[in-house]
């Protein structure tokens, strides 16, 4: 696309986004009812605490989906796997599949959200771009009763991608229930969760020069290694939770009062999880793996069935910053891998504490224990302290970890290759501190951790295990003068250097933008760049039949600074964008890669609106 006409393209995106939320901008309540007051929620894993709707622009629409956690990174493309940056981000208690390369486009169970409304509340939500990129978002919720609340939402991603056999579909979708009892004594959720994964694999291109290569004037002909692969995933879960406030009375009010008031709860979750992961691939393919495959082309499935029982009881008072959490949970699990099928069980305990000493002093404590099953001896120990004063806060956390492998990373069996491998456990300690002034707009981090026995996979396939010790310093900013806003943040980490683990050095990313209400206050309007810049490492491959980052020592690709225009535009319910990415290709290079061969797609043009309504 040229200059030219991606100007063009802008200002008509520019002119029919201004044609469409007009008519809403002097419009009174009773003509476009907009409410965000009425709507509440809470989350499965803090079921006391109340949230109202986020009527901010925030950074809606400007990252890639992978990328709105900072320090992640993903293969270059919509649903592509994805996996953080660093190495300390795991700390899950319980078993675990393996399989995380989609988990960034994931709601976690945990953050389930279960809705409180007066009024009915419908969210509807479209995006267009480049590449046949398409995101459709639906959200209904409604008090069927007074006090009995249903929601549904539904969120589906599509793309093509920017090279051969790259069509993606995810599809997540949310069905939940809440009850609560006139006087607040009982509490009920449920909930049934829907990820689904369709997508084509196409294992990198086969050039490394693709940037350099003059001849492909169309990316679509790069030559990729792998024509049928293919990758199904599709978990399916279901949340049953009960809750009871022992000694807790609530006057009768309307529904949407909130209580808060009670000490203690007791609460039972029951929870069902289905996991299926199926890989197939032809023997037209044969050529790009190491081990000969099978001539009937590889068909590899791997199926999970867990059930999971959890007994929390909690204790946080209506006044004062002190809560405490004590978690007992049990799991059963059924696996079939091809023609192998166990099961196991696993029985863990963990705890949290929060509490202020003084005016000054607060410390926290997060731990859990396996004592039975298959991750017997697994502990997290996780104390937290420190000092606030006004506009200040210094504190300091230490953490040991001891986490057993997932269960890919023990045995698998595939139609290409198969190992059972008896993994010693990951072991981890880390040293953190931490400084924020609350006016100055300013958070920096600073850490040293030692990993030993860590999980790696090799090009081949195969799990290895190794060690890494180093620093790490991250630093957050913003800056404002009205109406500039000017946000910085930053990762350096330094690693031992014989390590078998690459991270980059350096993930820096800027934003700079105008910002300001319109329309008499009545909305807000945000337009600006956001740049973003990896320093250059050995960036992971992507094993296809395993669905794993592979290291690999073979190249380092040059780096460059990416760079992506946006405006947002909210009026009352009414938000919408327009977003170009990779707007500045060509200026300091022809474009990244971002994972070992799988090149960024070239610039490309997204526009988007939602529309909230109370009916």
């Amino acid at each position: 696309m040229n200059l030219r006409r991606l100007n063009s393209r802008l200002l008509r995106s520019l002119w029919l986004l201004s044609v469409a939320v007009a008519p809403y901008a002097g419009a009174q309540d009773t003509v476009f009812r907009y409410y965000p007051q009425l709507t509440q929620y809470v989350v499965l894993d803090s079921p006391s605490r109340w949230q109202v709707l986020d009527t901010l622009p925030g950074s809606l629409h400007r990252y890639h989906p992978a990328e709105a956690a900072f320090s992640a990174m993903h293969l270059g493309y919509l649903g592509a796997p994805a996996r953080y940056n660093r190495p300390d981000t795991d700390t899950d208690w319980g078993v675990r599949t393996g399989f995380t390369a989609y988990d960034l486009y994931h709601l976690p169970d945990g953050q389930l959200r279960f809705y409180n409304t007066r009024q009915p509340f419908t969210a509807l939500g479209y995006q267009q771009g480049s590449r046949q990129e398409l995101v459709i978002r639906i959200l209904h919720t409604q008090n069927i009763l007074p006090r009995l609340n249903a929601a549904f939402s539904y969120l589906r991603r599509r793309t093509d991608g920017g090279y051969q056999r790259q069509i993606t579909r995810l599809s997540d979708g949310h069905l939940t229930l809440h009850y609560r009892d006139s006087v607040g004594f009982y509490e009920a959720f449920a909930a049934a969760v829907l990820h689904q994964v369709n997508a084509e694999l196409n294992g990198g291109v086969l050039s490394d020069s693709v940037f350099e290569d003059q001849s492909l004037f169309n990316k679509k002909l790069a030559p990729v290694a792998l024509h049928a692969a293919t990758e199904r995933n599709n978990e399916k879960s279901v949340h049953i939770v009960n809750a009871i406030k022992p000694g807790h009375v609530l006057r009768p009010n309307d529904s949407l009062q909130i209580a808060n008031a009670a000490a203690w709860r007791l609460e039972h979750r029951l929870e069902w999880n289905g996991y299926r992961r199926f890989f197939n691939d032809d023997v037209l393919d044969s050529s790009a793996y190491v081990f000969p495959m099978p001539d009937k082309g590889i068909t590899d499935s791997f199926t999970t069935s867990r059930i999971t029982n959890r007994l929390l009881i909690r204790y946080q008072p209506a006044v004062g910053n002190r809560h405490a959490v004590l978690q007992f949970m049990q799991e059963n699990w059924s696996i079939r891998n091809g023609a192998a099928a166990y099961s196991l069980g696993n029985f863990s305990v963990q705890a949290q504490v929060n509490s202020n000493l003084g005016r000054h002093l607060g410390c926290s404590a997060t731990g859990y224990a396996t004592l039975a099953g298959r991750n017997s001896g697994d502990y997290l120990v996780q104390p937290r302290v420190w000092i606030h004063w006004p506009y200040q806060q210094l504190g300091a956390e230490a953490a040991w970890l001891r986490q057993s492998p997932s269960l890919v990373a023990k045995q698998y069996v595939s139609d290409l290759f198969s190992y059972e491998q008896n993994l010693p456990a990951r072991t981890m300690m880390r040293f953190r501190g931490w400084w924020q002034h609350h006016t100055w707009r300013t958070q920096l981090w600073v850490a040293w951790l030692r990993m030993n026995d860590a999980v790696y996979w090799s090009q081949t396939g195969a799990p290895n295990f190794g060690g890494l010790s180093g620093w790490q310093i991250s630093a957050r900013q913003l800056v404002i003068v009205f109406p500039m806003h000017l946000e910085l943040e930053g990762l350096a980490q330094l690693y031992d250097s014989d390590s078998a683990f690459s991270f980059p050095t350096w993930i820096g990313r800027l934003s700079l933008f105008y910002q300001d209400r319109m329309f008499s206050g009545a909305g807000v309007v945000r337009i600006g760049t956001d740049v973003r810049y990896t320093s250059v490492y050995y960036q992971p491959a992507f094993l296809p039949v395993m669905g794993q980052f592979a290291e690999q020592r073979l190249l380092r690709n040059e780096t460059h600074p990416e760079v992506d225009v946006f405006l947002n535009v909210y009026i009352r319910g009414v938000r919408a964008f327009v977003l170009v990415q990779q707007a500045l290709q060509g200026i300091w290079g022809n474009g990244n890669y971002y994972g070992y061969r799988y090149p960024a797609a070239d610039r490309s043009f997204k526009l988007g609106v939602e529309w909230w309504f109370w009916n």
